[in-house]
């Protein structure tokens, strides 16, 4: 569920200033992170956003087209090369939630010192997997200002993973018998990565499936960690952010598409509405734009962003951070 917004472009008129951008490094313990600061051309201290990856590797790349659009609106931002990806140091694929969520915490400790940054006003925003390592940030820093969650979080990582793939098998037209039996060989996969034992049974059930219609549409070999490994990738079979969820006092915007098929969203934006009424929290929004997909586009991959996604987000960062006037 890797977010692809490489792709995204924006114009600007001629008479409207471009926003600013600088290079910047921050560390988190021995890893390196490189990254771009976006800043509104007009004069700050502006509120801000660290925007959080979703799986596999990333580039600021990513992240910049989006960071310009929010700067374009008075909102800074700070894209970064995911560890292991572009020019910073480490490695994603042996690293934990937490290791991805103290790099997010590094990079919004890096905003909250920039004088062009109201340090009060700095949040995360999160975009698939992302979800899940903002909404760990919030446990392991009250630095936080915000979050924007996008497409994820909610649902356990095992329910996404378990209804994306459950979405495939029907796109392509499985029967009741070979869905049970993928569904057994991702069983194998996830007891695994939660207990590390019976290694050895998976394997042999991998290779047992290769002849089957259905096995290039359950990829685990690739995502398959070391038995070294397995710990740092434990969270994807055991996390569970509710209990996250239900302690935030913070500002929180969840927004998914209806179209998205890497989601359970019903169940998401449910975990999501509810844990945060248990946390009494009176500054939340979950919403469900309608013909949007798991990137908050219609129309397909690349096509524009759904009718008011961006402005929504735009307007609530200035809502949620607006100070009253001093006396």
């Amino acid at each position: 569920m890797l977010l692809m917004m490489g792709a995204m472009a924006q114009v600007y008129s001629s008479d409207v200033a471009s926003p600013r951008e600088e290079a910047v490094e921050f560390k988190n313990g021995e890893v390196q992170l490189a990254g771009t600061l976006v800043l509104p051309p007009t004069e700050g201290p502006h509120p801000a956003v660290v925007f959080v990856h979703g799986s596999g590797p990333a580039t600021r790349s990513q992240a910049l087209a989006l960071a310009r659009l929010f700067a374009a609106e008075g909102i800074a931002g700070l894209a970064y090369d995911k560890r292991g990806s572009g020019d910073s140091t480490g490695n994603w694929v042996t690293s934990s939630l937490e290791d991805l969520a103290e790099d997010a915490i590094a990079g919004l400790e890096l905003l909250k010192k920039q004088p062009q940054i109201d340090a009060e006003r700095v949040g995360l925003w999160g975009h698939s997997q992302g979800c899940w390592v903002g909404t760990l940030a919030t446990e392991l820093s009250k630095k936080i200002d915000f979050l924007i969650m996008v497409s994820g979080g909610g649902a356990t990582p095992h329910e996404a993973e378990m209804h994306s793939y459950r979405q495939s098998f029907v796109r392509a037209g499985l029967s009741d018998s070979e869905q049970l039996e993928a569904t057994q060989l991702l069983d194998r996969y996830f007891r695994f990565l939660g207990t590390g034992k019976d290694r050895k049974a998976l394997e042999d059930a991998i290779e047992t499936s290769r002849s089957k219609k259905w096995f290039e549409l359950v990829p685990i070999e690739r995502i398959l960690p070391s038995e070294k490994n397995q710990p740092n990738w434990q969270w994807v079979a055991t996390f569970d952010p509710v209990p996250y969820i239900q302690k935030m006092q913070l500002p929180v915007l969840v927004l998914f598409g209806a179209e998205d098929h890497a989601n359970p969203v019903s169940l998401s934006a449910k975990k999501w509405q509810e844990g945060l009424l248990a946390a009494g929290n009176q500054h939340h929004s979950v919403q469900v734009l309608q013909g949007a997909n798991h990137d908050l586009r219609t129309g397909g991959h690349g096509g524009p962003f759904a009718d008011g996604y961006l402005t929504m987000m735009f307007s609530w960062v200035h809502q949620k951070t607006s100070k009253p006037p001093a006396c």
